[in-house]
């Protein structure tokens, strides 16, 4: 079978359990991941009853990151249902339950107890906090910043075609001396605020645990504030939407290729 994105999140955990960004760097892809859900019955009126699983640190719901894999679980057909990472955890945090992930079918398989599902459904429910009118002293590359998290934010906001112009990822100094790196969106069209800091927010939920802030920014092209971004931010530019083509209906009869049913 292949090799997951949570495989290989949880195998850099392993290597360094006290490392506390290879542990919320599994909790992202964790998020990110579209997760298999062993139910207790078929799901009835939108509601889902997630099948509970005794084990000697509690019971706990039993997800899965493929198909295959709660298949070689449960051994039978059994009732399903596919959700996000983030949508589970937010689901069953606060009801005295765990959640098992790949539990006897892979290397990555993990118990989470109640208390981390406590902890880490609001953490997910986070958005980066909005720059307010005091804005920073000063801006400097994003040196120190993940590479990974370069990458993770470049993809995201390709998505975007046409919804902005560009973006500028930046540090902060601020007056009390407090280092923050900034995200500053420039262009966005008018409504796409909320899109793109949902966007963000999943992206960058945990880097506050890093001691810095991350702040979110939505400017003007005419911002004076760019030309102090342009000569020191890593820029990420969103691509173009594509050009619609728009054909013309062939008459019927005109394509030799297909020629006219004729009753």
């Amino acid at each position: 079978m292949a090799v997951t994105q949570l495989d290989v999140a949880q195998a850099k955990m392993a290597e360094k359990p006290d490392d506390e960004v290879s542990r919320l760097a599994y909790y992202g892809a964790l998020a990110d991941t579209e997760l298999w859900v062993l139910l207790d019955k078929e799901p009835e009126d939108g509601q889902i009853t997630p099948k509970l699983v005794p084990t000697g640190e509690g019971n706990f719901v039993m997800a899965f990151d493929s198909e295959e894999r709660l298949a070689d679980f449960a051994r039978a057909p059994v009732p399903h249902l596919a959700l996000p990472g983030r949508a589970l955890i937010g689901f069953i945090a606060g009801q005295g339950v765990g959640l098992g992930v790949n539990v006897g079918v892979a290397p990555s398989e993990t118990l989470l107890s109640s208390d981390t599902l406590a902890w880490l459904a609001p953490q997910l429910a986070q958005q980066p906090e909005e720059l307010s009118p005091d804005r920073p002293v000063d801006f400097c590359p994003p040196s120190d910043l993940p590479e990974d998290l370069r990458n993770r934010l470049t993809a995201r906001l390709a998505i975007g075609a046409g919804i902005a112009r560009y973006a500028y990822l930046a540090g902060t100094v601020d007056a009390t001396g407090q280092s923050g790196t900034l995200l500053a969106v420039v262009g966005a069209l008018p409504g796409a605020e909320t899109a793109l800091a949902k966007a963000i927010a999943e992206c960058v939920q945990f880097f506050s645990e890093q001691d810095r802030e991350f702040k979110l920014a939505f400017l003007a092209e005419n911002d004076p504030m760019i030309r102090h971004l342009e000569p020191v931010a890593h820029k990420i530019v969103f691509p173009e939407p594509k050009p619609v083509e728009h054909k013309m209906p062939q008459a019927p009869g005109s394509d030799p290729d297909k020629p006219p049913i004729l009753h």
